[in-house]
This record gives C-alpha cells, sequence and structure tokens, in this order.
C-alpha cells in the first residue's frame, strides 16, 4: 500500500510541471513579479519559471518546472513543481509539492511540503506546525510547534520546540539539534542519536507492526488523510493554471456542460478507448513509434486534465442542483471543492464509486476535447 501511494503521489508530482509546460503556445516561459513591485490581491499563475521576489498582498499560487519566491507574501502559500525554493516570508501558512524542495523562508503559521527531496535550511522560521513527507527530508532551522514527517531517510538537526513524530526507515538527530517535547518514531531500526543532541521529552520507538494489524491500519487512515489533502492541493494548482490559460472556454463549458452531459460522455468514452489503441498501433511499427510515445503521453496528460474537468463539472451540476450558485466571475471554488469532497467520499463504495469515477473522468474527457480544439 505504501508503495502504491508513493508511486500515485510521484505521477501527480511529475504530471504538475508537464500540464503547466503543455499551456505555454498560449501563455508564459517566465512569470515574474520583481523586486519592486507590490502585487494587490491574489497572484495565481503558472509557467515554466515562476519567480516572486516582490511584494503580494494575497495568496501566492503557483506552478511551474522551476519555482522560486523570495519576496514576502501576506497571505498563505501554495506551489508546486519539479523545484520549489522558498526563502520569503509568509504571513499565513506554507503549502509546498515538488520533486525537489528547499525552504530557508519564515511562515507565522503552519508548514506543510511534500516532495522526493524536502530541506529545511538553517535560516528557516516556521512559528507553527510543521506536516512532512518525502524520500529524504532534512530539517534544520527552527520550528516553533509539533512535527510529524515520514520519509524513507530522515535528519534533524535544528530546533523543534514541540513534539517529533516520525514514520521512517533510518532516522538520524545530528549534534546540535533540539528536541524541547517527546520524540516517539516508528522505525525497524534504532534512531541514530548524537550524543550532542538535546530532547527535552521522553524517546520511544514503536516497531513497524505487520501489514492488516489495528494500529497500522490507524495510521494508515492518517496518511490516507493526507494524501487526500495533498492530492487535493495539487489538482487545485493544476486546475487553477488550467483556469488561468483557458478561462472563457472553460466558462463556456460549465454553462453548457450539463445540457450536453451524455453526449460529452459518449465522446470522452471513445476517445479514452481509441487513443491508447492507436497508440500501441503506432509504436509497434519503426516509423510510428515516436508518434504512439507522443500519443502516450498526451493520453496520460489529458486524463489527468480530463479528471478535473470533470471533478468541476460534477461538482458545478451539484451546486446547481442545491442552488447554491458560485460567487463572482472567477474560479469555480465551489465546484471544485464540492465535486472532489463528493466524490472521494463515492469513490469509496465498491463498484458505484468505481461507476462514478468513470463517468466523471469520461465526462470531463468528452468536455475537453471541443475546449481544446476551439
Amino acid at each position: 500500500m505504501k508503495k502504491t501511494k508513493l508511486v500515485l503521489v510521484a505521477v501527480v508530482l511529475l504530471l504538475i510541471p508537464a500540464v503547466a509546460l503543455g499551456g505555454l503556445n498560449k501563455g508564459e516561459k517566465e512569470v515574474v513579479i520583481s523586486k519592486t513591485t507590490v502585487h494587490s490581491g491574489d497572484f495565481v499563475n503558472g509557467a515554466a519559471t515562476v519567480d516572486v521576489s516582490g511584494t503580494v498582498e494575497g495568496d501566492v499560487m503557483t506552478a511551474g518546472a522551476q519555482v522560486d519566491i523570495s519576496g514576502t507574501v501576506e497571505g498563505d502559500i501554495l506551489s508546486a513543481g519539479g523545484q520549489v525554493d522558498i526563502s520569503g516570508d509568509a504571513g499565513q501558512d506554507v503549502r509546498l509539492v515538488g520533486g525537489n524542495v528547499f525552504y530557508s523562508g519564515t511562515t507565522k503559521q503552519n508548514f506543510s511540503a511534500f516532495g522526493g527531496n524536502v530541506r529545511l535550511s538553517t535560516d528557516s522560521m516556521i512559528s507553527g506546525n510543521a506536516y512532512i513527507g518525502g524520500g529524504n527530508v532534512e530539517l534544520k532551522g527552527v520550528i516553533i510547534g509539533n512535527v510529524k514527517a515520514g520519509s524513507g531517510k530522515l535528519v534533524v538537526a535544528g530546533e523543534i520546540g514541540g513534539d517529533l513524530v516520525v514514520y521512517a526507515d533510518e532516522i538520524s538527530v545530528r549534534d546540535g539539534a533540539i528536541i524541547k517535547g517527546n520524540f516517539t518514531y516508528y522505525s525497524k531500526i534504532e534512531a541514530n542519536i548524537s550524543e550532542g543532541a538535546t530532547i527535552g521529552g521522553a524517546i520511544e520507538k514503536k516497531n513497524a507492526k505487520p501489514t492488516g494489524s489495528s494500529s497500522n491500519f490507524d495510521k494508515g487512515k492518517g496518511f490516507l488523510f493526507g494524501f487526500f489533502i495533498w492530492r487535493l492541493l495539487a489538482a487545485l494548482i493544476v486546475a487553477l493554471v488550467f483556469w488561468q490559460i483557458f478561462r472563457d472556454k472553460i466558462k463556456k463549458a460549465l454553462d453548457d456542460g450539463n445540457n450536453s452531459c451524455w453526449k460529452k460522455i459518449g465522446t470522452g468514452l471513445v476517445l479514452m478507448i481509441v487513443t491508447p489503441i492507436a497508440a500501441i498501433i503506432a509504436m509497434v511499427t519503426i516509423l510510428g513509434l515516436p508518434i504512439g510515445l507522443i500519443g502516450m503521453g498526451l493520453y496520460l496528460i489529458g486524463t489527468y486534465l480530463g479528471m478535473i474537468l470533470g471533478v468541476v463539472l460534477f461538482g458545478n451540476w451539484i451546486v446547481k442542483l442545491i442552488k447554491l450558485p458560485e460567487k463572482g466571475d472567477g474560479f469555480p471554488w465551489m465546484s471544485y471543492f464540492v465535486g472532489m469532497i463528493v466524490l472521494s467520499v463515492i469513490s469509496v463504495v465498491p463498484l458505484i464509486g468505481a461507476v462514478a469515477s468513470f463517468l466523471i473522468l469520461s465526462w470531463g474527457v468528452g468536455s475537453l476535447y471541443p475546449l481544446l480544439k476551439r
């Protein structure tokens, strides 16, 4: 189960920059807020490179192959990309997803990060709690609150003001590290705690339980909830980037999507069946191999985008059904969250969940095709 979840997260992490780059023909290769610029309100954008060096009087939501935020953000920071470097100051929460995440900034509230490699430098300062997951995690700097982390390899070399709870294969607490609260870790091997480290509370090692045990199940529920939150945020960033590129067309799709729902579900079903078959046929011929590979790549990206669009269309249908209209003319927040949450609840029901997910995916793919074609 753990490997499956890691693979799913890896796919999402790989698709985020790919989707952002996919819209560059109609968007920008580089988005920059210079040091002297003050941006009023929220900043939502995606490009190959995103550089925020100035001041944003609101939230920052970005996606790109390279994301660099060194300025001041008065609200939340929500960023995803291949390489995510944050050295600026955040007035509220910081949430990061990336292949490589490097954090040397400050935040007045909580911090969350998930990636292949996650590093908190000695300059980092987190006033709230921290929730971190990754293949390799390095904690330096200062975290005032509690820390929960899961990784293959974890290094603690900074100061933690509260409790530290770790799920990891390999744990190292280095000289100079300070843990003022309790240190609880789940691992098959003993943590390597240097003599120069200071731990104010109790140290407790809990062996990893065999798969299927009740305690392992309880911890698994926590990881599944964490994964759901990250999936929600990752998909949200992709949706925001997609909205920036195709705003008017998505509005039109939402306006007439419910009127031709079954027709678009049928179109999506045909596309999802025909495209991979055509790509495989192309790949078995030498001359058609590149075309087949490109076709499969576009198919994967298209189904991911289609699922997100399908969720928004599904949520929009529910919102209209219960007469809860969207506020303003901007991103359909209500439709997105209602659709994602309702689908997540339905998905746990055997058979019904699978059928509902497939229909929503078909709806989204069928709506995506004419949207890109126009």
